[in-house]
């Protein structure tokens, strides 16, 4: 038994020995063989359609470990029995091949989604590879969530908070973009949202009459996760009492994923609190904040006498 362990420790030396070295700076260089992999780390792809459009074309990466010797054909290949989207009519594939060429290590397909048939629920792609490149056993197959979304702009409005920490209770809330124009007068795309003089004056620090509400601004990407908002000035003053004192910040909470969706009009915030503790030092308090879209009235029409 003992034999059996130090043979085997033997291999694997051998192994890490021909997978790394060192290149001239001391750094360790993967030598072993190119791996094909997709490059989304394990995680879905989330895509998603907007109503007033036609379609929304994505790129699905692939890519090795090492550069390649030669030229290899890497083909993209749908897992059409498993798949709730159907290929031609849910979406197409610009290029199911790609060429990944000698001393390089990414290969891409472009695949067109439409909108016609898109579901707010969702549906799902499975895709797996075909090469002469080795693949990996890791990473070797890629799911891709295709949603039916609204504009952006059906968010902007009035909003109702039932999880907001400071100052608590339930409160409305105007959400909107900012508004930006070029110079010939035409509004220029935005990626932020406006929460609109979210934090307020709850206790104001030491000589100061009153302080003025602050925005929460938020940056989206194009899957409409709210990606960005770090250590923010919320202009709230905690007083020197209870071991706390100074001004809270809040920042994103990175254990959590922050989106909106548009059509329910509904944004879920994952927001990490940082009260300051006197002597230095932050307590950490993490709050989901749920904001819910709240339909105006439609003015009624008077009677005609």
């Amino acid at each position: 038994m003992k034999n059996i362990k130090y043979l085997l420790l033997g291999l694997l030396s051998l192994t890490l020995l021909n997978c790394n070295s060192e290149d001239d700076n001391g750094q360790v260089v993967y030598n072993g063989a190119s791996l094909l992999s997709f490059l989304n780390q394990g995680g879905e792809q989330q895509v998603f359609v907007v109503s007033n459009t036609f379609s929304n074309i994505q790129s699905v990466k692939v890519g090795t470990l090492a550069p390649v010797n030669g030229s290899h054909t890497v083909k993209l290949v749908p897992d059409l029995d498993k798949s709730t989207a159907v290929l031609g009519t849910d979406y197409v594939i610009l290029n199911d091949t790609d060429v990944i060429e000698n001393g390089e290590t990414n290969a891409e397909f472009r695949i067109e989604f439409f909108k016609e048939f898109a579901i707010q629920d969702g549906k799902k792609i499975f895709f797996t590879l075909e090469s002469d490149l080795p693949i990996a056993v890791f990473n070797n197959r890629h799911t891709v969530n295709v949603n039916l979304s609204c504009p952006v702009q059906v968010l902007e409005g009035l909003f109702k908070s039932t999880t907001n920490l400071f100052p608590g209770g339930e409160l409305q809330h105007t959400i909107e973009q900012p508004k930006d124009f070029d110079s010939e007068g035409n509004p220029l795309p935005s990626t932020q949202l406006l929460i609109k003089d979210f934090w307020t004056n709850i206790t104001v620090a030491p000589g100061t009459t009153g302080i003025t509400p602050r925005d929460f601004i938020l940056n989206y990407d194009q899957n409409y996760v709210i990606n960005t908002f770090t250590n923010i000035d919320t202009g709230i003053f905690v007083p020197g009492a209870s071991g706390y004192g100074g001004q809270i910040r809040a920042t994103r909470n990175p254990t959590q994923i922050s989106r909106f969706n548009a059509c329910t009009r509904v944004i879920t915030l994952y927001v990490r609190y940082l009260v300051p503790r006197v002597g230095g030092g932050f307590e950490q308090r993490d709050v989901m904040e749920t904001f819910t879209g709240i339909d105006l009235p439609t003015p009624e029409e008077p009677e005609v006498p």
